[in-house]
């Protein structure tokens, strides 16, 4: 039986490795991880699975195992990647060419024997692949340096939570990248998995198939061994015989040349027929596999939703399209292939007609000299007769042994296609337990990256809690509120109903506070009667907008009905016993902004007025 064809990776096999994998997937200890690119431990998957239930889950071990996933990814990269499924010559092929081994004294005659043993046929390509249409092109592998970063940030002391939240979107990357990548290689298992059960069961027939070819092919070599030597043992007779009567006749010396040359050109022309017969055989064999690669990737596209759930085109979709048009275009290159080597075969069975043509009229010249020779020459007769039947020798075998030639390149070509169709089956096997692998890498990768992310999270709010401080306002949210404050106040001049009563104070920073002689106006006052002129004289601000600021406090009174005598607090949220009609008006009429400054009061409740600097900027309080 054939083995399965194993694609060599410095010194190691597709086999090794997947043993390799298989057993470190299972493996229940922890071996030491190398995270060299140029090793292959059995660790790898064992430490990825082991860093993602362990209890505790140090963000190093995940780390670790990032490192060991992306050398395993790394690694199946180089092996999905490569192109192993061409089978320029056939791992059990028979050393036909053995059997063209021959004497340099003989004639030639029978220096061809099966498997192109002399001057090949360079027409007919070969098929480029398995035809499982899997993309490799993407790397599942992730940037140490990022997740190391990311790592001694969260276990380092003095990290801010701005600064960390800054390693977030490199994270983002990595964890994009090996989903896409998760995603592809599922597609690629997928692909496969239509195609294992499919190539399961065609191995099981053609081990048989090839057995029993490889058998027949065996016992044809035997044959035309055999009748190879008989053959050329009568040309040696033939010739020992030919050369005594040729050194005494230039005629037949002339004749017997052109024969042996003649011997050698059919011999080269079954050497051709023999190569042609082995392409066809191969091209045969990459025609199926393409056929049976189109029918999988139509059957996966049947099966292939064109939309996901939320109604977005599923990418999935589109590759499983692609794949079937691949895979169409590689039947017809296979098909283009497979009528070339026909085209070259029909080309070397013409030239092989044309040379035993030949070859016969030279037997026939030759024929004719011996009998000039008997009728003409007494004294050679004896030694003519002899010569004529080692010639009649000679043709005997040569037909036997075409025969057998014949036989034998028929069923060495049927062993070679059977085979070659029995390693692509197998290859399908083998790659579909490597991306199987893959995929469970991919996962595992995956995983330890979301975990990664998941503790990163956890640190920036455990730092944003530290700047916080007893308040649980953080430094950052802090100093924003507080440039929110500057700005707001500054945006128009003077105090207005669109300003809280913290930016009012800031606004009327250089408003005579002593001026202002009535009732202090404090964040609760709901309401307060009066008149504008009462409330002028009274030395609080009158703003443009037709409100009064409170200088004190920043409180500002609006009025509300337009009766110049209820007036409500504006900057506060308004007072809940103004209808709701009332606020809207309020809103959309007389003081635009003033509903947000409201809003904004609500945020501003934690902090005062603390005076002001040299600089005459604000210092604020925070409660």
């Amino acid at each position: 039986m054939t083995p399965q064809r194993d694609i060599k990776l410095g010194s190691l096999t597709t086999s090794s490795i997947i043993k390799q994998m298989q057993k470190s997937r299972t493996s229940t200890s922890v071996n030491k991880v190398t995270t060299s690119y140029n090793k292959w431990e059995t660790s790898v998957i064992t430490e990825a699975k082991n860093a993602k239930t362990s209890n505790s889950s140090q963000t190093s071990n995940v780390l670790t195992t990032l490192g060991a996933v992306a050398d395993a990814m790394g690694l199946l990269n180089n092996i999905l990647g490569s192109k192993d499924s061409k089978s320029s010559g056939v791992s059990n092929q028979l050393s036909s060419n053995n059997t063209s081994n021959q004497s340099s004294s003989l004639s030639g005659a029978a220096s061809g024997g099966g498997g192109g043993g002399g001057s090949s046929v360079s027409c007919g390509g070969e098929y480029s692949g398995y035809a499982q249409n899997l993309n490799n092109n993407f790397s599942g592998s992730v940037d140490s340096s990022t997740l190391s970063s990311v790592s001694n940030a969260i276990s380092a002391a003095g990290w801010t939570s701005t600064a960390l939240s800054n390693l977030k979107p490199s994270l983002n990357n990595e964890s994009v990248k090996v989903n896409q990548a998760l995603a592809q290689a599922q597609a690629n298992f997928n692909a496969l998995a239509n195609q294992k059960a499919t190539a399961e069961a065609n191995v099981s027939r053609l081990e048989t198939q090839a057995d029993s070819a490889k058998n027949e092919s065996e016992s044809a070599k035997t044959s035309l061994e055999q009748n190879k030597s008989n053959l050329n043992s009568s040309i040696q007779a033939r010739d020992k015989m030919d050369d005594q009567l040729s050194s005494v006749n230039s005629e037949y010396d002339e004749a017997c040349s052109n024969v042996k040359a003649e011997e050698k050109n059919k011999s080269s022309a079954q050497n051709e027929l023999s190569s042609a017969k082995s392409s066809v055989a191969k091209a045969e064999a990459s025609v199926n596999a393409a056929t049976q690669a189109l029918q999988s990737a139509e059957a996966s596209l049947a099966n292939t939703p064109q939309t996901l759930e939320d109604g977005t085109p599923n990418p999935q979709y589109q590759a499983a399209k692609a794949a079937v048009e691949k895979a169409q275009t590689e039947k017809q290159q296979a098909q283009s292939s497979l009528e070339e080597a026909k085209q070259c075969q029909e080309t070397a069975q013409t030239k092989l007609n044309q040379a035993e043509q030949t070859l016969t009229q030279a037997q026939q010249t030759k024929a004719n000299v011996l009998k000039n020779v008997k009728e003409s020459e007494s004294q050679y007769k004896d030694l003519a007769d002899k010569c004529e039947q080692m010639q009649d020798n000679v043709e005997q075998n040569q037909e036997q042994y075409d025969t057998a030639l014949q036989t034998y390149d028929d069923t060495t070509a049927n062993y070679e296609r059977l085979n070659s169709e029995l390693q692509t089956q197998q290859g399908i096997l083998t790659q579909y337990e490597a991306v199987e692998n893959q995929v469970e890498a991919l996962k595992d990768s995956a995983s330890s990256v979301k975990e990664l992310s998941g503790k990163l999270d956890k640190r920036i709010e455990e730092v944003k809690r530290q700047e916080a401080g007893s308040d649980g306002i953080s430094a950052e949210d802090k100093s924003k509120t507080e440039a929110e404050i500057l700005s707001n106040a500054s945006s128009t001049e003077g105090c207005s109903a669109s300003k809280t009563p913290l930016e009012n104070m800031i606004a009327s920073k250089d408003y005579d506070v002593s001026k202002c002689t009535g009732k202090v106006w404090h964040e609760n006052l709901n309401g307060i009667f009066g008149s504008a002129s009462e409330f002028e004289s009274l030395g609080y601000i009158k703003n443009t907008d037709g409100s009064f600021t409170d200088p004190r406090t920043g409180v500002t009174m609006v009025n509300v009905s337009g009766d110049n005598y209820e007036w409500l607090s504006a900057g506060n949220g308004f007072s809940q016993n103004v209808g709701d009609h009332v606020y809207n008006n309020l809103i959309g009429r007389d003081w635009p902004g003033a509903a947000e400054a409201a809003e904004r009061a609500k945020t501003q409740q934690n902090i005062t007025l603390n005076g002001f600097d040299e600089n005459g900027k604000p210092k604020f309080r925070w409660k």
